[in-house]
């Protein structure tokens, strides 16, 4: 079972979720989108998706993957080292505060097992693939793509998830 966590400014009706709901479920495959308030603060964010993430967690017997974009991605990683949780990341924003002032920059406080598809084009987050790069080192596979931040073809992508999730 996977869950999408959005990014800023949008919603867990997203296209984004949508999209990967689709591709996912053509492949037998389950997605859940959950929804975070881009206006909450980060105590209230974390909060609400954990409590979404934890009951995931149970209906899919501990089996469960988190996909995020941008601020989604943040959290993504955030979940995945805090609670032990399989993490894919595209565009993740490393340090958020810029968009929800309480938000802390991530800190790989904890170990994660994460895959990370970031853009060497990004236009929202500049040298975000520098970044990346320097942040998860060989913690995280990283893989460099040529996308703008928004993702619009998540298609090919999917099979790395597929195999990232089940191993």
């Amino acid at each position: 079972m996977f869950a999408y966590i959005h990014g800023y400014g949008s919603n867990k009706n997203g296209r984004s979720g949508k999209v990967l709901k689709e591709l996912l479920g053509a492949r037998g495959e389950v997605l859940e989108p959950l929804g975070w308030d881009s206006n909450a603060t980060y105590d209230k964010i974390y909060a609400d998706l954990k409590a979404q993430i934890l009951d995931l967690q149970i209906r899919a017997n501990d089996n469960l993957t988190l996909i995020g974009s941008s601020l989604g991605g943040y959290l993504s990683a955030r979940f995945g080292m805090d609670l032990g949780l399989k993490s894919v990341l595209f565009n993740p924003s490393l340090t958020p505060s810029f968009r929800i002032p309480s938000v802390p920059d991530l800190v790989l406080d904890k170990p994660i097992n994460a895959l990370i598809f970031v853009s060497a084009n990004d236009e929202l987050l500049a040298q975000n693939d520098i970044k990346v790069k320097a942040l998860f080192g060989s913690k995280a596979q990283i893989f460099i793509t040529h996308t703008t931040h928004r993702v619009m073809d998540y298609e090919p992508f999917i099979a790395r998830i597929l195999e990232f999730a089940k191993n």
